[in-house]
């Protein structure tokens, strides 16, 4: 007797869209798949085991969100708006952190399983092979803050306005020597924040040379180390701004220990916001980005596609971000 699998193995599709085609599950498909899934189906006679079916392709009113790393204190933000929009459809979330492709590939077992409904990528390390793979299982999915591959779901947050805010402050404060601690370049958000940075240093005539910017983790590896060359190399520097929140508390600790007042000699700034910034001695100047609007807007969105909405990208811009101002940065006076 013909299996699910083999169905699904002949007609060149995973065996979760398979049994969504041919079980009535939610999925979005080209029509010529459908046809070649049910044409496999009736020439190898398949007929389902209806008790295996009902577990299978039940509606579990549940999300997954897989995240770069639960432990980072942005995500906490999203995830307050993510649990809010699920809460009110009658949704819960399943939450799972991809810190290795090992977790990565669980996520998508978790697919093939049919143990959620939906799925939201906040993953900024994902790259395209492992989009194309959840394309293919058929599941209904959002980006966040990862342009997909085209006609993919997403929603991004304006990275290059944030960055650029952060550092016009430190220029408005009359600093000129600037270094810069970047979010990992292999990263999308990364790249777009480094572009940014570049932009706006470019327009007021100040270098960003080699020596004085450092790719860093997002749970802030590296920030130590790079201060450590800053001062090694005497780098005649009066502020920093990084690429993320966990750089810039990773930065002014070591900045402390090695004897430099924050901000009296080096002023620092970061992209994203958390509610720790404030409580830091001193308090971290940060661009806070709408990060509950973006969890928000994910889990609509992909309750959407659930409903048989097309793909869309969409850019939160409201609320925009917002310079919180603390006492990390201090005025420099510009020398004439």
């Amino acid at each position: 007797m013909a299996t699910l699998k083999d169905v699904a193995r002949i007609a060149e599709v995973s065996p979760s869209t398979a049994s969504r085609i041919l079980h009535g599950g939610a999925i979005r498909v080209s029509s010529e798949t459908r046809a070649r899934v049910e044409r496999v189906a009736r020439d190898m006679a398949y007929r389902a085991n209806n008790s295996a079916r009902s577990l299978r392709t039940r509606v579990t009113r549940t999300l997954g969100i897989l995240l770069s790393d639960s432990q980072n204190p942005v995500y906490a933000q999203m995830i307050v708006g993510a649990n809010e929009a699920a809460a009110e459809h009658g949704y819960s979330l399943l939450m799972m952190s991809a810190r290795d492709d090992a977790r990565r590939a669980a996520f998508l077992e978790m697919v093939a399983e049919d143990r959620a409904d939906g799925l939201i990528l906040a993953d900024a390390g994902l790259d395209c092979s492992w989009v194309e793979k959840l394309r293919f299982t058929g599941a209904p999915f959002v980006l966040v803050n990862h342009p997909g591959p085209e006609g993919s779901a997403s929603v991004m947050m304006d990275d290059a306005r944030g960055a650029a805010m952060a550092i016009a402050h430190l220029i408005e404060q009359g600093h000129r020597e600037i270094a810069y601690l970047s979010a990992p370049l292999s990263t999308d958000v990364g790249r777009r924040r480094l572009a940014a940075t570049r932009e706006v240093l470019g327009r007021h005539g100040i270098a960003l040379p080699d020596r004085r910017w450092f790719e860093c983790g997002f749970a802030g590896e590296g920030a130590a180390a790079a201060v450590d060359r800053l001062l090694w190399h005497k780098e005649p520097i009066t502020a920093i701004a990084t690429g993320g929140i966990v750089a810039a508390m990773v930065a002014i600790k070591a900045l402390l220990q090695r004897g430099v007042s924050v901000p009296e000699q080096v002023s620092v700034v970061s992209f994203h916001d958390n509610p720790f910034a404030q409580y830091m001695t001193p308090g971290i100047t940060a661009v806070r980005m709408p990060l509950e609007e973006v969890g928000r807007l994910a889990v609509v969105h992909v309750l959407d596609l659930i409903e048989g909405a097309e793909p869309r990208a969409v850019i939160v811009t409201d609320p925009p971000p917002v310079l919180v101002s603390r006492q990390s940065v201090a005025r420099r006076e510009v020398e004439v």
